[in-house]
């Protein structure tokens, strides 16, 4: 692996663990603020995505930079729980190759390919992502 490369995965990791650890921060603030009983956290994003369906009656699949953020997390889950390899879970996901399109990825064999637009695409789409959750959080208290 290139060091080039190494950076690339590295970024996705890291920008994807911001996003999650921001909009559980964010759904807690707002939830304190509003001095309603704190439910337990999300865990996965799917729990994620019916909790703040659930708590706050925003959708999360609608926001801005949601496809983006989505394909990070798949490629994520391919870095993290495959090692770089694609996981069974993924491998039997028929939508996988459209969605990676989002940030540059494409899917070849049993792996993932990065380019050298797939950082820059997946940090848009999580600057998106978040400012939009915030916009629809702030309009709520």
């Amino acid at each position: 692996m290139t060091d080039e490369l190494w950076l690339r995965e590295t970024a996705v990791l890291r920008l994807i663990s911001t996003v999650e650890a921001y909009t559980n921060a964010a759904s807690e603030l707002f939830i304190t603020k509003k001095s309603l009983p704190l439910p337990k956290s999300p865990f996965t994003w799917p729990q994620r995505v019916k909790h703040y369906l659930n708590e706050h009656a925003i959708d999360l699949e609608a926001r801005d930079g949601w496809d983006q953020v989505e394909a990070g997390i798949d490629l994520r889950n391919c870095l993290a729980h495959g090692l770089g390899n694609l996981t069974e879970l993924l491998l039997s996901e028929e939508t996988l190759g459209n969605r990676m399109k989002h940030i540059d990825v494409s899917v070849g064999g049993n792996r993932m390919h990065l380019t050298m637009a797939t950082v820059p695409k997946l940090a848009e789409g999580c600057r998106s992502f978040v400012l939009d959750v915030e916009k629809e959080l702030i309009a709520r208290l």
